[in-house]
């Protein structure tokens, strides 16, 4: 029989940058995942990892700390950015403005040796690790709401402007500290940059890989871990604030590695009245196949 529990995040990052403003059920610390897991082997049901694009050195030791950290028959996500802008109608060539700006941080991430090109990694790599029945989905994003297709529109007009204001961010370091470009080179580039995302004559896009795989579990067992989450590839809007698990055991405990700053969002068991589980807003089941 199956039990619904509220999950605590406690969400480690390298720095406290984070706002006041949270969900009740979120709490941040400092730590860096690529160190050694201070957690018990096999502690978690779910390893989540999203984001880790140009800030990870070494992925098959953090594939092999998840694998070591999950419990049999618990399961690893990893879901990654291409940050390769293209098009389907030719509108953005290899010699595109957006085309070279991906090149320029895919040679940034191999200078440092912290590649940016993970999602063509992934799959071979988490099964190096130990996993098994690895499942796959890939997500086209738009930028800006030039498709047809009702979701993607919204989820393209959101894009827009998560580019347009992370780029100045994502590029100074990479492109002054790493690459050696001059100042009055960088401000131009972001600036020709912020041009091409805001031209409707371009339908710019990249890719998004979901991986999913099992750690084996162990002989006659039965370790389903079915994530409700509000995110943008259901609603087009985003991330919710809460997430719901249910597990088939008394325990659901993962842990997410979040975003290119190296956040560890470490998810623990935590037991709520019902009362405050039937406030969670309603969602979509996205189930990993057992």
């Amino acid at each position: 029989m199956s039990s619904t529990l509220l999950i605590l995040l406690v969400t480690t990052d390298l720095s406290p940058t984070q706002p006041p403003w949270v969900p009740p059920n979120c709490f941040f610390s400092i730590d860096d995942v690529e160190l050694a897991w201070t957690f018990p082997d096999s502690h978690f049901d779910f390893v989540h990892i999203r984001c880790l694009m140009g800030s990870i050195k070494d992925w098959p030791a953090l594939y092999r700390q998840a694998y070591d950290h999950i419990s049999p028959g618990g399961w690893i996500q990893h879901l990654d950015m291409d940050l390769s802008f293209i098009s389907d109608d030719g509108t953005v060539g290899d010699d595109h403005l957006m085309a070279q700006w991906s090149k320029a941080l895919f040679d940034a991430g191999e200078v440092t040796g912290k590649t940016f090109n993970v999602p063509n990694r992934m799959s071979r790599l988490i099964q190096d690790a130990g996993f098994e029945d690895m499942q796959q989905v890939w997500y086209k994003i738009p930028v800006r709401g030039w498709t047809k297709d009702k979701l993607r529109k919204e989820v393209g007009k959101w894009n827009y402007h998560y580019c347009l204001q992370g780029c100045e961010g994502w590029a100074l370091l990479l492109l002054n500290k790493v690459l050696q470009w001059r100042m009055e080179e960088i401000q131009d580039f972001i600036a020709k940059f912020k041009d091409a995302l805001g031209d409707k004559k371009n339908h710019a896009y990249y890719n998004i890989l979901a991986n999913a795989a099992q750690s084996p579990p162990l002989a006659g067992s039965f370790n389903c871990f079915t994530v409700f989450a509000n995110n943008m590839f259901d609603n087009g809007i985003g991330d919710g604030p809460f997430v719901k698990a249910t597990s088939t055991n008394s325990r659901a405990v993962g842990v997410v590695l979040d975003t290119t700053q190296m956040r560890a969002d470490i998810i623990a068991r935590y037991d709520k009245p019902k009362s405050l589980l039937d406030n969670l807003e309603a969602s979509r089941t996205k189930k990993v196949n057992c």
